[in-house]
C-alpha cells in the first residue's frame, strides 16, 4: 500500500463525469478488463443513512473499507507512470496508466468520501448542517417530510424514486452523506462543485450540502426552475416508470 500512502494531499476534482451536473450513477467496482476511459454503469449507490428508528443513532457505514488517506493531486484522465503504480496497488485488472472513472472509484473506495469532500471544499468544514442527528434525532426531518415540503404531489413518487437511485434514501431516513466518486452528495446526488452556485439561485446562500433539508430543496429547485429530470438522467434507467 506504498503508492496509497504516498498520495495524502487533497482530491483535486479536476473534470467529473456522468451527466450535466448531478453525479455519477454508478458502483464503486473495479476494472472490468476495459481501458479506464469511461465509467462504469450501474443504477444506484449505497452510502451512510440515518433512518428514524431507535437503532439509528449510529449510521450505516458505506460497504467499503476507508483509510485515513485522501486521493490526490490527480485529474481525472491524468496519465504516467504513477498511475500505473497505483492500479497495482489497489489491485485492478486493467492496468493501463490513465486515472479513470474505474481507477478513481476503485481510489475513493479505500478513503473516507465525505473527508475527501470536506478537505475539497474547507469552507464546508468550518460549518456545521443543521438537521445532523443527535440530541433531539426523532424531531428531525424525514425523507418523506421533505419531499412532501418542497416537492408537489403529483411529483413526489418521482423524488422517493431518485432518492434511492441516488442513494439509497428511503423515506423514514433523516439524512444522508452519500458521496459518490464523482463527489456528487447526499440523497440527491449534488455535485460539489455546483453546490455553492445553486443553493444560493434556490434562496438558500450559504447552505450545507449535507443539510438534509437544503439537499432536498435544492433538488426541488432543479426539478421546478433549472431544467427538470434531466439533472438526474444518469440514474434514470433505475428512477424510470416503465
Amino acid at each position: 500500500m506504498k503508492i496509497l500512502a504516498a498520495l495524502v494531499v487533497t482530491l483535486t476534482a479536476g473534470t467529473c463525469t456522468g451527466g450535466p451536473d448531478v453525479g455519477l450513477a454508478e458502483p464503486l467496482t473495479l476494472g472490468n478488463g476495459e481501458p479506464d476511459r469511461g465509467a462504469p454503469t450501474g443504477t444506484h449507490r449505497p452510502g451512510r443513512m440515518h433512518a428514524a428508528t431507535e437503532s439509528s443513532h449510529s449510521p450505516v457505514k458505506a460497504p467499503h473499507p476507508t483509510t485515513t488517506t485522501t486521493p490526490g493531486p490527480l485529474r481525472l484522465y491524468e496519465r504516467g507512470p504513477h498511475i500505473v503504480a497505483l492500479q497495482v496497488d489497489l489491485g485492478l485488472r486493467q492496468v493501463d496508466g490513465i486515472y479513470g472513472p474505474v481507477t478513481r472509484a476503485a481510489h475513493m473506495a479505500t478513503v473516507d468520501p465525505v473527508a475527501v469532500v470536506l478537505a475539497r471544499y474547507p469552507h464546508w468544514a468550518s460549518t456545521e448542517p443543521t438537521g445532523e442527528p443527535g440530541d433531539s434525532h426523532h424531531d428531525l426531518p424525514t425523507l418523506a417530510d421533505l419531499i412532501v415540503q418542497h416537492f408537489e404531489w403529483p411529483d413526489r413518487r418521482w423524488a422517493y424514486r431518485v432518492a434511492f437511485c441516488e442513494s439509497s434514501g428511503l423515506p423514514d431516513h433523516t439524512g444522508s452523506d452519500a458521496v459518490s466518486a464523482a463527489l456528487a452528495v447526499g440523497w440527491f446526488q449534488h455535485l460539489a462543485k455546483y453546490w455553492d452556485e445553486r443553493a444560493a439561485r434556490a434562496g438558500l446562500p450559504g447552505a450545507h450540502p449535507f443539510d438534509p433539508a437544503a439537499n432536498v430543496a435544492v433538488a426541488a429547485w432543479l426539478f421546478y426552475d433549472g431544467g427538470g429530470a434531466r439533472h438526474w438522467n444518469e440514474s434514470k434507467p433505475c428512477w424510470e416508470e416503465e
